[in-house]
Order: C-alpha cells, then structure tokens, then sequence
C-alpha cells in the first residue's frame, strides 16, 4: 500500500520551503516576533499531523522569520468568546495537539532557534542551540 501524493497545503501564520527531502517551516509573523495566535497553533498542530501520514519529507526544520523565534502567546489576540464547553475546551487544547503533533511526527524535525523561545513546551524538549543569544523561558 502506498500513500497518497502529498500537497503542500496553504497556510497564512507558516511559509513552507521544499528542499528535496528537507521541509523547511518558517513561523512567519515577524511582526509580532512570531507570537503564536490560535491560527498558527491550528496550522502547526494540522501540518505536522499531514506530515505524518506522508513519506516525502524525511527531515523538517522549524524555524522563525525574523527577530525571534517564537516570542510566546500573542496577548493582543482577543479570540471570541467558545460557543459551549465543547469549543472551549478544544481551543484551550490547541497547544497540547500542537506540540503532540510535532512529537508524534515521524520525520526528523530539528528546531532553528534563535532570539526568544518562549512558551508553554520550549523547555519541554531536548533543545541546542548555536545562537549565544537564544533566550528559552516557560510559564
């Protein structure tokens, strides 16, 4: 049995760069210093899931556009209030899936820190960084 062909789905907060068996995922909401807002965990969490049930790319490298890595939480995103505990409980998991997803994918995925790493799961892994200046921090 072989899988189906992969597409590079379209996303809006991550920039996607094949290089042979190598995808690159760039956090692309410089301006904020790629604070993740609830479309970035969404398109994170969906992308790593499609790239597990994929065989194309064997190594994805994560990385940041611009000053930081990920700065965290975008506090200035004032999401709709959940509808019925139903959506307030799987917007309130968004993360957790996220970073299940990225655990859970089957290709190499190395993470190109630099500037702030900083977030619920930054320390949570077993993470090097080259950059003298990588600032890591939970909460």
């Amino acid at each position: 049995m072989s899988l189906p062909e992969f597409e590079l789905p379209k996303l809006e907060t991550i920039e996607l760069e094949p290089d042979g068996e190598t995808l690159r995922v760039w956090l692309n909401r410089p301006e904020s210093r790629n604070a993740h807002n609830q479309l970035m965990i969404r398109e994170v969490g969906d992308l790593f899931a499609a790239l597990n049930a994929q065989t194309e790319y064997r190594v994805v490298v994560l990385a940041g556009r611009g000053k930081s890595f990920c700065a965290g939480a975008d506090r200035k995103e004032q999401p709709p209030a959940p509808g019925n505990d139903r959506e307030a409980r799987y917007i309130n998991q968004l993360g957790r899936r996220a970073a299940r997803a990225i655990e859970d994918c089957e290709a190499v995925t190395i993470a190109r820190v630099h500037g702030h790493a900083i977030g619920g799961d930054a320390s949570a892994r077993s993470i090097q960084s080259e950059d003298a200046q990588a600032r890591f921090g939970t909460f």
